[in-house]
């Protein structure tokens, strides 16, 4: 028996193993398609991908504003017309050339009364908002102030009324560490500022 092989027999041996392939690879094509295209993904959504997601239409967090309190509802409208006399009152501080009278303490006690609630929602954006009108007047409003104490006090050292400008700063200064702001680097740089003006 002759162990050479004939010119045809190599070619159905080629055609037999492509076929093979083919095969294979069309099965493999069916198993992928199979699993879906979720399965198929080798890695997943970036993180800025998931963060952009909307939240679940029953999670309560879309749409217009709601309040587990019908009061607050009162209070956050309140507040929409207090927030802006307080930005404004704090705003001319850094220009004034005397301490202002006491209304904008008043105003910050209102401000303070009707935000303070608002933490119980479970609207993020209401909670944010009550939170942002707490920090307005127990963070900027007294920095401002120990600001304008320390203005004042450089420009003229020997004020007469240098001690009532200093016990004003003070309890600006009480504010401040009551309210956990004393690490605050501001707060910090404006507390060293009053103590030597006040020295």
């Amino acid at each position: 028996m002759s162990d050479r092989k004939t010119p045809g027999g190599s070619v159905a041996i080629t055609l037999g193993l492509s076929v093979m392939t083919l095969g294979a690879l069309a099965a493999l094509v069916a198993v992928v398609r199979a699993m879906g295209p979720s399965s198929a993904q080798s890695a997943p959504p970036p993180p800025e991908q998931i963060a952009a997601a909307p939240a679940p239409a029953n999670s309560g967090f879309v749409g217009p504003l709601t309040f587990r309190d019908p009061d607050n509802t009162k209070r956050y409208q309140a507040l929409k017309e207090l927030i802006p006399k307080v930005q404004q009152a704090v705003a001319e501080l850094g220009a004034a050339k005397a301490m202002p009278d006491g209304k904008l303490e008043a105003t910050c006690t209102e401000v303070i009364a009707a935000a303070t609630p608002l933490a119980g929602e479970d609207h993020p954006k209401v909670r944010a908002f009550g939170d942002g009108a707490i920090r307005l007047c127990d963070y900027e409003r007294p920095l401002a102030t120990i600001g304008l104490i320390v203005r004042l006090l450089h420009a003229k050292p020997k004020l007469p009324e240098k001690r009532a400008l200093c016990d004003v700063g003070g309890k600006s200064v009480q504010r401040l560490t009551d309210r956990k702001y004393g690490d605050d680097e501001k707060v910090k740089l404006q507390l060293a500022e009053l103590g030597k003006a006040c020295l």
